[in-house]
């Protein structure tokens, strides 16, 4: 009897991609942002997105042989823009690790709903060039797994976002230990 093979777990390939990322306290996005670059090897550029594509993404990779850029929305608080930027940054990771492979044809269409008079073969460029356009759109499994990255990653933030010293003590101690942090390096 032929076994059906096993469906991919979008979170469980999040999870693992995620467990091999560099989390350090206290955390900082640019700091992480920056650490992904070395890991891909290529820098990480993060602008705000034309306000031409704000109603219709919110975030976007566009990786070159060189740089990978990402645009992300002014639209929402600090805490949305940063799920936004860690899912584009899910993108990059997950084209480095080679996890998935694309529908060109599917981005090609987002794009196209996006910017409809651009030219055919410059959307033929991009599809190959494992850009991800629509944030919105989770039909993918590459989406889900990139939703589900930033998702993880921010909660993982969450656990070495704070200071390392625990509430409740004396003030003064506080003190004595952002100097010393500041010392090693770490930011208060």
């Amino acid at each position: 009897m032929l076994r059906k093979p096993p469906a991919r777990d979008p979170q469980r390939i999040a999870a693992r991609l995620v467990e091999t990322l560099p989390f350090r306290r206290p955390w900082d996005i640019d700091e992480f942002t920056a650490s992904i670059g070395l890991i891909t090897g290529k820098p990480i550029t993060v602008s705000p997105l034309p306000t031409s594509l704000e109603d219709e993404i919110s975030g976007l990779w566009v990786p070159s042989p060189t740089i990978n850029r990402i645009y992300i929305t002014s639209r929402g608080d600090a805490t949305y823009q940063e799920h936004v930027r860690c899912h584009e940054l899910a993108h990059v990771v997950l084209a480095h690790e080679g996890t998935d492979e694309l529908d060109a044809e599917t981005y090609r269409a987002q794009l196209r709903r996006i910017a409809p008079d651009l030219p055919e073969a410059f959307l033929s460029q991009l599809g190959p060039a494992r850009v991800c356009f629509a944030r919105a759109s989770y039909v993918s499994e590459l989406e889900q797994i990139a939703e589900w990255m930033a998702t993880l990653i921010q909660a993982r933030a969450d656990t070495v976002r704070g200071h390392v010293y625990l509430d409740g003590h004396d003030r003064s101690s506080y003190a004595i230990a952002e100097r010393f942090l500041g010392a090693l390096g770490w930011k208060s």
